[in-house]
């Protein structure tokens, strides 16, 4: 049913594309800093550093804008906390819908909030006494970000922003000292956006 959700509302975000294409659409990079909220993940795992690249499309005569992001995250276990001969990484990928508000439009600067929602893969690949075995997990994501991007050029702006976000990534096990559920945390990202299409800033 969640797959069915994602995929209806991604065929609908490319038929909008299609049939205005004219549209200021943007693609966008982004590299980010992850620090979990959730205690359990905070005290057996580095903070993640993160990449996201993601398409917009402006909806017809309105600040706001639709598109999808698709971003990955990697968190490493603390040597500290787990034994000497227990070690894991986890990763998250997230496949989301985004919705974007520009609060500022003036051509070379934008300010906006952004919502996004979708689901997310979770994987460990884990170390233990030499034997590797790897998990895998389904669960939804959920996030808010406010932000701002500044044009450097008719095509390419800079941008910052902070963001909250919410993974529920079901059950995941590690070593049996610490039960995960949740990737909730805060990030601060920077990147660059690409302006697509026939507009351009003047």
């Amino acid at each position: 049913m969640k797959k069915l959700i994602l995929k209806t509302a991604t065929i609908f975000i490319l038929t909008a594309t299609v049939f205005n294409s004219k549209a200021q659409n943007s693609l966008s990079l982004r590299w980010g800093h992850f620090v979990p909220v959730n205690s359990k993940l905070n005290n057996a795992f580095t903070n993640s550093n993160a990449f996201s690249i993601g398409f917009l499309h402006p909806l017809s005569k309105s600040d706001f804008s639709v598109g999808l992001t698709l971003s990955h995250q990697e968190y490493r276990s603390k040597d500290h906390f787990f034994s000497d001969a227990y070690a894991t990484k986890l990763h998250i990928h997230n496949y989301l819908i985004t919705a974007r508000y520009d609060f500022i439009n003036k051509a070379t600067l934008y300010l906006y909030a952004s919502t996004d929602a979708g689901l997310n893969k979770s994987k460990s690949r884990e170390l233990k006494g030499g034997v590797k075995k790897e998990f895998q997990n389904t669960g939804i994501t959920t996030g808010i970000s406010f932000g701002a991007d500044m044009a450097i050029s008719q095509r390419t702006l800079l941008g910052a922003n902070i963001q909250s976000q919410y993974s529920y990534i079901q059950s995941m096990q590690f070593d049996e000292r610490v039960c995960v559920n949740n990737a909730t945390s805060v990030a601060a990202n920077i990147g660059v956006r690409f302006l697509l299409g026939t507009k351009r800033i003047n």
